[in-house]
Parts: structure tokens; C-alpha cells; sequence
């Protein structure tokens, strides 16, 4: 009877150990999906601070500061909305304005 209470009781502290391991894996496997959602919620907060300032710079295109640098017509159009745009990218992602810093601080604890 002595050597039944022992099995079970081995057999007892091998399940807590596995629920111990099997709790760690699944916190780690949390902190790894809460990691990969912070990620692309920095980017996707990026991406936005860089439509915003295009929306900026193009506002300003609009003010009447104009250059006879190219040609007027559709082609300075599309040159103009490409340039701006890679701008308001590099603006973003390298200058860090802070519209993109908070609005992650904001979204990340939700």
C-alpha cells in the first residue's frame, strides 16, 4: 500500500510541474504575441505621422510657392505627390515628430 502512496504521489508532483511549465510556456507565448502587436503598432503609428505630414507638405505646395525647376503640367503633379510623400516618410520614421510616439502610448495598453 506504502509503494501505491508514492507512485500517486510522484505522480502528483509531476503534474504540478508540468502545469508550472505549462503556465511559463503559455506566458511566454503572451509576451511573444503582446511583443509582435507592439511592433506593428509602432509601424502602423509611423506609417500614419507620415500620411499626416504628406497632408502637411502638400497643404503647403498649395500656399503658391512655385518654381520654374520643372515643367508645369501633370508630370510636376505626380513628381511633387511622389517627392512629398517620400518626405513625409523619411520625416517619420528618422525625425520622429512625436504624433507617432503617442499615439502608440495611447493604443498599445488597449
Amino acid at each position: 500500500m506504502k509503494v501505491s502512496t508514492d507512485l500517486n504521489l510522484q505522480q502528483f508532483k509531476a503534474k504540478q510541474a508540468s502545469k508550472k511549465n505549462s503556465k511559463a510556456q503559455m506566458e511566454k507565448l503572451k509576451n511573444n504575441n503582446t511583443s509582435e502587436k507592439n511592433k506593428k503598432l509602432k509601424k502602423l503609428s509611423q506609417e500614419f505621422e507620415s500620411i499626416f505630414i504628406g497632408m502637411m507638405y502638400k497643404q503647403m505646395n498649395k500656399a503658391g510657392f512655385k518654381s520654374d525647376l520643372i515643367d508645369p503640367g501633370l508630370s510636376e503633379d505626380v513628381f511633387k505627390d511622389m517627392y512629398y510623400d517620400e518626405l513625409a516618410k523619411k520625416a517619420a520614421f528618422k525625425n520622429k515628430l512625436g504624433i507617432a510616439e503617442s499615439m502608440y502610448q495611447q493604443l498599445k495598453n488597449k
